[in-house]
């Protein structure tokens, strides 16, 4: 289970923690070399911050960008590959800075978002299938169509409202601008 650090953002986690969430993209030895190294510090239980793994991850990715740029081969075939393995490294690091960059709050996970939205929907439908049992005999003893219509469009439009505050977390009782 991971760990909340001390700094804010920081998650200190098991090395079987980060290779199911980085799978092939984090090396057990190269982080332990890493903390060895002071690059990744750890906790009291030996769990790795994962900021600084995914830091370090994108600077050996970078690096190894750079030296790829710089070595000269001869022959197209080699030279295709290195271009390959260079556009390779480039992505993969672009992905670490993804993963990074949603780590660190800037980005959500799209799963997080669709929770979110599958909870505000039920709300929502909760809060709508209420209205017929609240609103059957108040409608049942009107004779005038429109009348039935405004008072159920006015119902509608007071539980979308609270809908709304409650959702927003915005006081019911502030009057809109």
């Amino acid at each position: 289970m991971p760990n909340q650090g001390t700094n804010f953002g920081e998650r200190y986690l098991s090395g079987s923690n980060l290779v199911a969430l980085y799978g092939d993209r984090v090396k057990l030895p190269a982080v332990n070399k890493w903390v060895e190294s002071g690059k990744v510090k750890t906790d009291a239980d030996g769990r790795r911050c994962e900021q600084d793994v995914l830091i370090t991850l994108l600077d050996a990715k970078i690096a190894e960008a750079e030296r790829m740029r710089t070595l000269k081969y001869e022959g197209d075939v080699k030279e295709e590959l290195e271009r390959a393995k260079l556009r390779k490294l480039l992505l993969e690091g672009d992905l670490i800075e993804i993963e990074k960059e949603g780590k660190l709050g800037d980005l959500i996970r799209a799963d997080e978002a669709i929770a979110e939205l599958n909870d505000v929907f039920a709300k929502v439908k909760a809060k709508l299938l209420t209205i017929p049992n609240r609103m059957a005999l108040e409608i049942a003893g009107l004779d005038d169509p429109k009348e039935i219509q405004d008072r159920l469009e006015e119902v509608c439009r007071e539980a979308l409202d609270e809908l709304n505050h409650s959702l927003m977390g915005t006081d019911e009782t502030e009057e809109p601008d």
